[in-house]
């Protein structure tokens, strides 16, 4: 199965592209696909968690292989709900 990912809010700031991603998790670790080419960074904010320590990385998949314009999410509990806002072009 995969995480629920909803897209909450897409911006244009300059030359860079901003999202706001609304996310439940269905399982321990996942790869989100944000659509971006690349992503300069981004920032975790938890909704509804009973797990921690949670982890993301930009750039990467949750097997650790760099996927360009992915994320990787580790450390979470099925039914975990949290925003990630990710920035890139």
């Amino acid at each position: 199965m995969a995480f629920t990912v909803n897209k909450a809010h897409s911006d244009v700031h300059g030359s860079s592209r901003f999202q706001i991603l609304s996310c439940t998790a269905d399982a321990a670790t996942q790869t989100i696909d944000t659509g971006l080419e690349y992503l300069y960074g981004a920032a975790f904010s938890p909704q509804s968690m009973a797990s921690s320590p949670w982890s993301i990385t930009p750039n990467e998949g949750a097997e650790g292989t760099a996927l360009v314009g992915q994320i990787a999410v580790t450390g979470v509990a099925s039914g975990d709900q949290f925003y990630l806002q990710v920035w890139g072009r």
